[in-house]
């Protein structure tokens, strides 16, 4: 059986990838940021901006005749960047199960955040 959220991760690595190699194309000395992918990192972690941050929510369980036909975890997805026109949200939001949940300015940081099921 293998693990959904280790499964997750790589995805999330491979969408960083994506938007990396997308972003170098016009800017061929951007730092490279496509191992930017933390799972519920502890307060003392130094991120390396841009980066995607994303922490379990809870198990969606769909039950019929008194069992559990379907479960799927529920993740939130933040996508932290200094650029307010970043490529990696339009990754994010290409996601199946995935949906915008807000956007917000924090520490001068742009932060898109989603729901995705996975």
């Amino acid at each position: 059986m293998t693990n959904r959220r280790v499964e997750f991760h790589y995805k999330l690595l491979d969408l960083m990838k994506q938007a990396y190699e997308e972003t170098s194309k016009d800017n061929p000395s951007v730092r490279d940021f496509s191992k930017n992918v933390y799972f519920q990192p502890p307060t003392n972690t130094m991120i390396k901006y841009p980066a995607i941050v994303y922490e379990k929510s809870y198990l969606h369980t769909k039950k019929a005749d008194n069992s559990t036909y379907l479960q799927k975890q529920k993740y939130t997805v933040t996508v932290i960047d200094q650029d307010p026109d970043s490529v990696i949200p339009k990754y994010v939001a290409e996601l199946p199960n995935s949906i915008s949940d807000r956007c917000f300015v924090s520490d001068n940081l742009h932060h898109d955040a989603f729901i995705v099921y996975y």
